[in-house]
């Protein structure tokens, strides 16, 4: 059998070539998560907005004050170092859910959740598939955790003390 060639060029070589540059070309295309940390004093919402799905927000220690709504698959919401005792998220309105989650795969871990009292819940499922609430500790909420038409999600290791009105 005859190599495939033209002109003493080695055909299958080239193809070979093309192949893999066309692989490292469409390879370089994808789009890998990234980290957004917040530092106290800045906004999560604004990180959220800007993120895209399978990015981690990671909040540095200190106090958030705001409430939060995530509408974005796939993200997820964790403070730095683990310990809800540092990396605090106090409501900035009372008429709102400190946290309100309303896509899929969302997994939030590691803060304290602070309210207002009112009739709002320190963290809200709403609408939302697959969803991780873990590790948390939630205070002075209407709810701690408040799951509406919300499914295959996992609630764990949280800490819901002095809720309701």
């Amino acid at each position: 059998m005859l190599p495939l060639t033209q002109g003493g060029i080695n055909i299958k070589k080239i193809m070979i070539s093309i192949t893999t540059i066309l692989i490292l070309i469409i390879g370089s295309g994808i789009v890998t998560a990234a980290e957004i940390s917040v530092q106290p004093g800045g906004s999560i919402q604004t990180a959220i907005n800007n993120a895209s799905s399978g990015d981690v927000i990671l909040l540095k220690p200190g106090t958030y004050t705001e409430n939060i709504i995530i509408d974005k698959d796939n993200l997820a919401i964790r403070s730095e170092s683990g310990d809800p005792e540092n990396t605090i998220i106090k409501a900035s309105s009372s008429g709102a859910h400190v946290l309100s989650v309303q896509a899929d795969s969302v997994r939030i871990s590691g803060l304290k959740i602070t309210g207002t009292k009112s009739s709002y819940a320190g963290v809200q499922l709403s609408g939302c598939n697959n969803c991780i609430v873990e590790n948390n500790k939630l205070l002075n909420n209407g709810y701690g955790i408040y799951l509406l038409s919300s499914k295959g999600s996992t609630i764990s290791n949280n800490i819901v003390t002095n809720i309701g009105q």
